[in-house]
């Protein structure tokens, strides 16, 4: 049986540099893909940073388990807390982001390759929210 090797490559906007291997985030990003609620999740924010509230009710993700899998995806560096929001209650909410914007996985001879776009893994990006109304 082969033995499958593992690239990762980063692309960000100004240049496109290939990056030594991280095995750790390869094997998260690969088996964040292979579950739907995950999946669904950081596709939900890759763009925009929402609270577990928002993912849910996009993603029609029960509350708890939404809940569950954006702090275990947290913990593999996948997503970080962007900000916090407050309702007009006073209650705070975390809002959440994915540290990437784009991954492509491919396949070849063996070989999985997995690029991920971002601005920075490391430095999480932080465009201006609007206030919540």
């Amino acid at each position: 049986m082969p033995v499958t090797k593992y690239t990762e490559r980063v692309t960000t906007h100004a240049r496109n540099d290939a990056v030594p291997a991280d095995s750790r985030l390869m094997r998260s990003v690969l088996l964040a893909l292979g579950d739907a609620y995950s999946r669904d999740i950081l596709g939900s924010v890759m763009t925009q940073g929402k609270t577990v509230d928002e993912i849910a009710a996009e993603t029609g993700i029960p509350r708890s388990s939404c809940f569950k899998r954006v702090q275990s995806l947290v913990g593999k560096r996948l997503l970080f807390r962007e900000t916090f929001r407050f309702t007009r209650a006073g209650k705070k909410h975390a809002v959440y982001r994915a540290r990437f914007f784009s991954f492509t996985v491919r396949l070849d001879s063996g070989n999985v390759e997995l690029e991920v776009r971002s601005e920075d893994l490391a430095t999480p990006p932080s465009p201006p929210l609007a206030p919540e109304q």
